[in-house]
This record gives structure tokens, sequence and C-alpha cells, in this order.
């Protein structure tokens, strides 16, 4: 849950700051204190980016339903111009 939803006057490059802090994936937190504490005295003058998320890392289940419906018109599409023929 992203921290602004029960502090909404946390301010944007802390929220992205706490964000990476607590990532899921490890290779998405920072590696070391050091950073943590450069990215929080750069603050609001240098803020840190946020990474987008693709859509297929954010809800890989969603994808599936896409790739089955693109995989069975192509093979209809296949079957037709085998029948065709």
């Amino acid at each position: 849950m992203p921290p602004a939803r029960t502090r909404p006057d946390l301010p944007p490059w802390l929220e992205n700051v706490i964000l990476k802090a607590v990532a899921r994936d490890p290779a998405q937190r920072f590696e070391t204190a050091e950073e943590i504490l450069l990215a929080l005295e750069r603050g609001a003058a240098n803020p840190l980016r946020r990474r987008r998320t693709p859509p297929i890392e954010r809800s890989p289940a969603g994808a599936w339903p896409l790739v089955a419906a693109a995989s069975i018109t192509l093979n209809l599409l296949l079957l037709f111009l085998l029948l065709a023929s």
C-alpha cells in the first residue's frame, strides 16, 4: 500500500524513497544504507524517479487471457488457410 494513501501530506520524493526501500524485488531495493541516506539527503532537490512497472509485471495473471486469445486466433487462421488450399 502506498504511504501517501495513509499520509496524503507526504512529499512524493519521500514516498519514492520509502517504496524503493521496501520493494518486493531485492534487485529494486537500495543496496546499502548509504544509498538510502544519500536519497534522503537529496530530498526534494533531486528526487528519485520511480521506475514504471510494465503491466505484465504488475499483473501476470491478466496477460495470459490475451496470450491465449492471440494463440487461438492465430491457430484458427492457420487452420482456415490449410483447409482453403
